[in-house]
């Protein structure tokens, strides 16, 4: 998901987004396998290590954390063309997520 680290991801994004909707199951599995899930892993790392720190709560919904974090800067693609460079992640992360997660609702369990 870092434009610093990986290549580019533009033609995949493009073809994910249009690709993931169900007229093609084999198409829409690959899509998830090979585009989304290697970047939400990533991100899952990232919030289970901050909540190791004491940075996330420990009943913070780790799951949830990366899935938004991917969504906001999925779109950020979607909307600009560009890729999020690290300090957009780290942006995203530091400034939308770990806020987010600092008190959880205790209506809205994980």
């Amino acid at each position: 998901m870092l434009q610093d680290e990986e290549p580019a991801i533009g033609p995949l994004i493009s073809l994910g987004s249009l690709s993931v909707t169900g007229d093609c199951p084999p198409a829409d599995e690959a899509i998830r396998h090979e585009v989304f899930a290697p970047r939400l892993a990533v991100l899952e790392t990232v919030f289970a290590e901050a909540q190791q720190r004491g940075e996330v709560p420990t009943d913070g919904n780790i799951a949830l954390l990366a899935r938004t974090g991917a969504a906001v800067l999925f779109q950020q693609i979607l909307l600009t063309g560009e890729q999020p460079t690290a300090h957009d992640v780290a942006a995203v992360i530091s400034q939308i997520l770990l806020p987010a997660s600092a008190k959880p609702n205790p209506e809205y369990p994980n």
